[in-house]
């Protein structure tokens, strides 16, 4: 699946390739398709997330995992706009 630009394209793309029979050569080609891969926001906010836990492991709870998932967003997104800079 394509990603966009609001999602910062795929954190680690790959590309799917496949035979396919072409009718008017008679042959079969190698294609391939957009590249696909976990959403680099996806990615950020996952770190965000895990960082965010990892720290109130050792301190009193200050948000829900609600919460941490927003803030996790927040954070991804503002990396993308920094990192379009």
């Amino acid at each position: 699946m394509p990603r966009s630009v609001e999602d910062g394209w795929p954190a680690f793309p790959s590309l799917d390739i496949y035979e396919a029979y072409d009718r008017d050569t008679e042959r079969y080609k190698v294609q391939s398709d957009t590249a696909t891969g976990m959403a680099l926001r996806d990615w950020f906010a996952g770190r965000a997330m895990a960082a965010m836990l990892a720290r109130d492991i050792y301190g009193p709870s200050t948000f829900t995992h609600g919460s941490a998932a927003a803030m996790a967003y927040e954070v991804a997104d503002a990396m993308i706009v920094e990192r379009d800079k």
